[in-house]
C-alpha cells in the first residue's frame, strides 16, 4: 500500500473538514437574495455587506440567527420571517447599532491618538463574545512596597 505524502494527507484532512463545516450551512438554504424592512442599513446593502454584519453580530454576541430572527433553530433559512419585527433584540440591535455608528463617526473619528490606523468600537468591544455584556473590574494597582510613597500622578510630576 502507498503513503500519501505528507502535505497531500493534510490536504484531503483539510479538505473533508472543510467539507463537513460547509455541508450543513448548504442544507439549510442559501441567505436570503431580497431584503426587507431594513431600517438601520441601507438599502443598498449588498448580500456580502449584510452576510458580514450578521456574521459580525453572531460572532460578537455568541449568537445565532434566531436570537433576533423569527425561525427555528436549524431548520432552512427559506421557512425563516426575516422581516418580521417579533422579536425584541431585533429592535435592540439597532439601537445599537445606532450607537456604534455615533460613537465611531462623531467622538471616535475626533480622538487623536496617534495611531496610524483609526480606532473602531464593534459589537465585541464590549460583548467580548456574550449576549449580555460582562462586566468589566479595573484591576486594583499594586500597593507600593512597605514604607515607600505611593507614585505621584503624572500631572503632579509636570508641576513639581
Amino acid at each position: 500500500m502507498k503513503k500519501l505524502p505528507i502535505r497531500m494527507s493534510f490536504a484531503v484532512l483539510a479538505s473533508t473538514a472543510l467539507f463537513a463545516v460547509l455541508a450543513p450551512a448548504q442544507a439549510r438554504g442559501q441567505f436570503p437574495e431580497d431584503y426587507k424592512n431594513l431600517k438601520v442599513l441601507p438599502k443598498t446593502t449588498t448580500k456580502k455587506e449584510l452576510l458580514g454584519t450578521m456574521k459580525g453580530f453572531a460572532i460578537g454576541l455568541g449568537v445565532r440567527c434566531t436570537h433576533c430572527h423569527v425561525g427555528v433553530e436549524g431548520a432552512d433559512f427559506s421557512t425563516f420571517d426575516f422581516a418580521s419585527d417579533e422579536r425584541p433584540p431585533k429592535e435592540l440591535a439597532r439601537q445599537m447599532l445606532k450607537m456604534v455608528r455615533d460613537l465611531n463617526a462623531n467622538t471616535i473619528a475626533k480622538l487623536n491618538t496617534g495611531r496610524e490606523k483609526r480606532l473602531e468600537v464593534q459589537c465585541a468591544t464590549c460583548h467580548r463574545g456574550k449576549n449580555i455584556p460582562p462586566p468589566y473590574d479595573m484591576p486594583t494597582p499594586p500597593a507600593p512596597p512597605h514604607g515607600a510613597a505611593p507614585p505621584r500622578p503624572a500631572e503632579a510630576e509636570k508641576k513639581g
